[in-house]
């Protein structure tokens, strides 16, 4: 007699844990947001100003620095502003997507020419 109420019990354990894990489980620890380029601690306006003197050290890409502005919010650099080809564009989109800390681009730029 005492065998059926330790069975149900069981029973239902094991159903818990399997309904627990086909649903994930309540405690799920979110993924960190650091990357191996974002290190914990970097600010938005470091990496707005690791872009910016990126592109000033780029003997080809500093000229265009003025009509450029560069904004970041956790982790995503903003490219606006006007440049006269496609290359130029691509090519600052290109730079600040390398830049250490930048998790990725959106290069909102546009072509005058």
């Amino acid at each position: 007699m005492k065998l059926i109420p330790i069975l149900c019990v069981s029973v239902l354990a094991l159903f818990g844990a399997c309904e627990k894990k086909a649903h994930g489980a309540d405690n799920t620890v979110p993924p960190p947001h650091n990357t191996p380029d974002r290190t914990p601690g970097t600010t938005d306006a470091e990496i707005g100003n690791r872009v910016r003197q990126a592109i000033q050290s780029d003997a080809a890409l500093s000229p265009l620095l003025p009509g450029v502005q560069i904004t970041a919010a956790n982790g995503i650099v903003t490219l606006r502003g006007t440049v006269k080809t496609q290359k130029d564009k691509d090519s600052l989109g290109a730079k600040a997507q390398g830049t250490a800390g930048v998790m990725s681009v959106e290069n909102q730029l546009t072509v005058s020419g």
